[in-house]
């Protein structure tokens, strides 16, 4: 669920518990029990699960597998985020309702990456077409991807706005493709020129010629 819903990671499974299971979550509370108000929910294409993260929410069990009801049952206790990580506990239960139902308990942390540190390399948002691409790629639902990004990097289609272009800065040191293919920025005496200490270009034209930034 949280693989499908990634944004869901970075905020508690619910604000105001009962004590018996449920979550009282109303309003603007952002949380599991009110995905509608958690930005970029439906961030993964054709993908809407917000039922089922409510019903989780209120710790509603949950069969292991729905087709082997003998795989028992689960059911999310709590979910916070905090400082990097995701602290999730979970039970678990076997032969619910009878003398010999049995209970368990597992509580685990892992990393979490904000959304907004997942920078892109190219963003798309109508289509692509790239033999080698050393980034991640990032296009719209609509968008049509056919790259071949290279390592662990990867393209992936999600229901997530381009972010808006920068504008153009001032003062930027303007370069021509041409005069500095497969070299490296920033050049040998170039100075940052940024409003935060970072180097700013303006290149005329790529050309399709390889750079290394």
């Amino acid at each position: 669920m949280i693989n499908q819903h990634r944004a869901i990671a970075l905020y508690p499974a619910c604000v105001s518990p009962d004590g018996s299971g449920n979550c009282l979550d109303s309003g603007s509370t952002v949380s599991w029990g009110l995905p509608n108000n958690i930005p970029n929910v439906l961030s993964t294409c054709d993908v809407d699960q917000r039922s089922v993260i409510t019903s989780i929410a209120q710790g509603t069990w949950q069969p292991v597998d729905p087709g082997d009801v003998s795989q028992g049952q689960y059911r999310l206790f709590d979910y916070n985020y905090d400082a990097g990580k995701g602290n999730l506990k979970v039970q678990g239960r076997m032969n619910p309702g009878e003398p010999s139902e049995s209970v368990s308990e597992l509580d685990v942390s892992f990393p979490v990456n904000p959304v907004e540190d997942q920078t892109a390399g190219l963003w798309v948002t109508t289509s692509a077409d790239t033999e080698e691409i050393n980034a991640d790629v990032l296009g719209d639902c609509d968008s049509t991807l056919t790259t071949d990004p290279q390592g662990d990097y990867e393209a992936r289609q999600l229901g997530l706005t381009m972010p808006p272009i920068p504008e153009k800065p001032l003062g930027a040191m303007v370069l021509s493709a041409s005069t500095f293919i497969e070299k490296s920025l920033p050049r040998p005496g170039d100075s940052p020129n940024g409003p935060n200490g970072e180097y700013q270009y303006v290149i005329d034209t790529l050309g399709g010629q390889p750079l290394q930034l």
